[in-house]
């Protein structure tokens, strides 16, 4: 389980929250906009850094703009998140505006190409709600999905959403943790971590494909790619064993 923070939540001891919640790790909002950082990034950065666990940075576009674009939004993005990505953190694009006639489609496409070129040991996650994602095709996409959905919304979860690749579940927007008095988003995560190694990232994208394995879901080629080689490479292996062995 993870939460997300912004500005709203003040001088929020997030450091804290994390270990006295055990949770796995938090988002920070970075930016918004374009040329826009939020005012307490740094100083939850610098609570979580001390952490051996990795922080996600989202970014809240701002395509109700119409001067605001994919390209220029996630080249913002990506200039403010620099200073403080390292190998293994999370990057999401958090989707909630209209988008002033466009697609919503090729807009959220365009803005993670371009992340995941500037960062390409790390999958750019897809946040949106549950009505946005279906009503766009959003998950068509490929992208880790983020999904917020919830329910009655009391602070505990309901439902789980149905949305492919989905990498975590924002299942409220009123949740309580030790540490804080007020309300929290709270998320429950569907991927791995390994601290021991620094690039995280892609640890979440194996685990992904391994689940779409197990599950019987196919949407991303990557799965008809990487499965039956692996399977290929194993019978390879067994069948020419006994040949390899009897020539030495």
């Amino acid at each position: 389980m993870f939460t997300d923070i912004s500005n709203n939540q003040g001088n929020i001891d997030i450091k804290n929250v994390v270990i006295s919640n055990n949770l796995d790790f938090a988002f920070v909002k970075s930016s918004e906009g374009v040329g826009w950082e939020d005012s307490k990034c740094s100083q939850y950065v610098s609570q979580l850094r001390d952490l051996n666990k990795p922080i996600g940075f989202y970014h809240f576009v701002r395509w109700d703009n119409s001067g605001n674009n994919a390209t220029n939004e996630a080249n913002s993005f990506a200039n403010i998140v620099s200073k403080y990505y390292r190998e293994g953190d999370f990057l999401a694009l958090d989707f909630e505006v209209s988008t002033s006639g466009r697609s919503a489609y090729d807009l959220c496409s365009l803005f993670i190409d371009i992340i995941n070129n500037k960062f390409p040991k790390q999958d750019c996650w897809l946040y949106a709600n549950t009505s946005t994602f279906n009503s766009n095709n959003l998950a068509g996409i490929g992208a880790p999905n983020w999904v917020a959905d919830y329910g009655v919304n009391n602070g505990t979860t309901n439902t789980k959403p149905s949305i492919a690749n989905l990498i975590a579940w924002q299942y409220t927007s009123v949740g309580s943790l030790s540490g804080y008095s007020g309300n929290l988003d709270l998320d429950n995560y569907y991927g791995d971590i390994d601290t021991t190694t620094p690039n995280h990232g892609n640890d979440f994208q194996f685990k992904i494909i391994q689940d779409k394995v197990y599950n019987g879901l196919f949407p991303n080629s990557r799965v008809f790619i990487l499965y039956p080689f692996s399977l290929f490479f194993f019978f390879f292996l067994s069948f020419f064993r006994p040949f390899f062995q009897n020539t030495r």
